[in-house]
């Protein structure tokens, strides 16, 4: 963990270092830019100006007069010659046609700017005029080496050689300092200045070019960085240093410290000891004034927290593992009273009855047992709610219930005497539906009687629903008159009592069971048993039905049902 600890912050220290190490790239670049702006702009604003004395100077020792003429004479050549043969600036047809208009007056102005050139140590200066239709600087003056001069009437292009648009030149007429930059391997960096020349009228016929060596910028330049970048770098070099040990000191210390702690706490915690050291924050003292020490109480703080919680954790485990003993009790205490399965058979019938709590416990309850040798009673009932509350509230009705049977009293006159007394101490107002159903095993009367419970289905040939009042639930009226029904049983007929778990089962879809799919379950039975009916096999067919259809979801509400056929021998 120490080791964890110690890559993390080297990690940090990294950050850092690249941090400083981009702030230093930053200042030089920066100190670059300003070199530029001190020096660059001015000197080009200084060669401007002197480039601009000297084309003056160059101007009037030709005269505006014969430039002009010069201009026009150069202008009629170039535009009365047709394309064709002046696309081939070099061949004799063209040569032949300018070359007339070259007298001795003009190689002396010639020959005069090749002098001024030279004199200057200038690259160039020369007289021209923009073709815009073909993009050629057309020369009329041309102030280059004899054998490198063009002739006027001759052309640069971007075929064979590079030449400025028409706004770059006007944009370096207009500026102070502005001029387009271009660097020839023998030459080096040249810049070129642009001026108008203008006729007699004041109309703008064409422009003068010189052409300056520029390289003492460079040279500058070089010379600043070859004395600035050294110090520099050893002077960021020092504050580099220096700012790493302060930020170390002043952040990545603490933040080692608290990385290397929260592992041991870690540790601790994993190994269940963290409750019995304790403390594993409280002595870093990090007092840096600022979000480190806010940092850092907050730890100290969510370690006490934490150390809280584990305890409180801790009783709560104990008293969940208490009240998960308990309630396995009342699970078993309840299926002693309320089996998961019975199953009863005697002479004349047969009868099964399940329960499935939703949870460890429940309210539901099924009763099968008989009165004596001609008489067996099923009872079936669903108590509001759910858990312990409704098992211990389950488990008064229906003792109440058998015991009032087996005093003599008839079903509605026990159900009548339950409601009377739940009525009378029910302080959580809980309430319970109850159908109870006796069979005479001699002459398969059913007499029954309902407390707000589902109709019951009759299994007979055709299997339906049994036409009985739905009655109200016990509980919420003291004086209410429950009364009874029979029906007759013929031979191999029953009668299948359940639940709402059964119905109101859902699926995925959120659809319910339903009675008519417990109608065609019961249907499917029956006529898969060779048209007769057993009490168990319906039952668990109706119960395997119910939780195939909810596709595994988790049992919403108890499911009970319990099933009873007369069969006289």
């Amino acid at each position: 963990m120490k080791q964890a600890s110690q890559n993390k912050n080297n990690s940090l220290q990294r950050v850092v270092l690249e941090a400083i190490l981009f702030c230093a790239c930053i200042i030089l670049v920066m100190f670059i830019v300003l070199d530029g702006l001190i020096v660059i702009g001015p000197t080009l604003r200084a060669y401007k100006r002197e480039a601009k004395h000297l084309g003056n100077f160059v101007t009037s020792l030709i005269g505006n007069e014969y430039l002009e003429q010069c201009y026009a004479v150069v202008k009629d050549v170039y535009y009365s010659t047709p394309e064709e043969i002046r696309a081939d600036q070099f061949a004799d047809d063209y040569v032949q046609r300018i070359i007339v208009n070259i007298d001795n007056e003009y190689k002396a102005n010639r020959n005069m700017i090749s002098v001024c050139r030279s004199d200057a140590e200038l690259q160039n200066i020369y007289y021209v005029f923009y073709d815009e239709e073909y993009e050629r600087m057309v020369i009329v003056f041309d102030g280059n080496e004899r054998s490198r001069a063009f002739l006027p009437g001759q052309w640069i292009s971007n075929e064979n050689g590079s030449i400025e648009s028409l706004p770059v030149i006007n944009k370096t007429i207009s500026s102070e300092w502005f001029m387009p930059i271009s660097y020839g391997e023998q030459i080096g960096f040249v810049g070129t200045d642009y001026e108008g020349i203008y006729d007699s009228e004041g109309n703008l016929i064409g422009y003068q070019a010189i052409t300056i060596t520029i390289n003492t910028i460079s040279q500058r330049i070089n010379t600043f960085l070859a004395l600035v970048i050294p110090v520099l770098t050893i002077f960021m070099i020092l504050i580099g240093i220096r700012i790493n040990k302060w930020i170390k000191k002043r952040f990545l210390s603490p933040i080692e410290r608290l990385t290397e702690r929260a592992g041991i706490y870690n540790e601790l915690s994993k190994a269940k000891e963290g409750k019995e050291k304790g403390g594993v924050f409280k002595d870093l003292n990090i007092n840096t004034g600022d979000e480190l020490e806010v940092l850092w109480r907050t730890m100290v703080d969510m370690e006490d927290d934490i150390d809280d919680a584990m305890k409180r954790i801790a009783v709560e485990a104990a008293e969940s593992e208490r009240m998960a003993t308990e309630l396995e009790t009342a699970r078993n205490i309840q299926c002693g009273i309320v089996p998961l399965e019975y199953e009863l058979k005697g002479e004349g019938f047969e009868a099964f009855g399940c329960g499935h709590p939703a949870r460890m416990v429940g309210g539901d309850f099924y009763d099968i047992f008989q009165l004596d040798s001609d008489n067996t009673c099923v009872i079936v009932g669903d108590i509001s709610g759910k858990g312990i509350s409704a098992a211990l509230f389950m488990i008064m009705v229906k003792s109440t219930i058998r015991e009032k049977l087996r005093t003599g009293e008839s079903l509605s006159e026990a159900l009548n005497t339950v409601n009377k007394e739940i009525c009378k101490s029910n302080p959580e107002s809980m309430f319970a539906t109850v159908f109870a159903a006796r069979l005479d095993t001699k002459t398969g009367i059913l007499t029954f009687a309902n407390a707000g419970h589902n109709p019951p289905v009759v299994l007979a040939d055709t299997p339906s629903f049994l036409d009985v009042d739905s009655g109200i639930i016990l509980g919420l009226f003291d004086d209410m008159n429950i009364q009874e029904s029979s029906i007759t049983l013929k031979p191999g007929q029953g009668i299948f009592i359940y639940t709402d778990g059964v119905t109101e089962a859902f699926n995925k879809n959120d659809e319910e069971y339903g009675g008519d799919r417990l109608i065609e379950t019961i249907s499917t039975s029956y006529s898969h048993y060779n048209n007769s009916y057993d009490s168990k096999l319906v039952v668990s067919d109706v119960v395997d039905s119910v939780n195939l259809y909810s596709q595994g979801l988790d049992q919403s509400d108890d499911i009970t049902c319990a099933a009873i056929i007369y069969n006289p021998n």
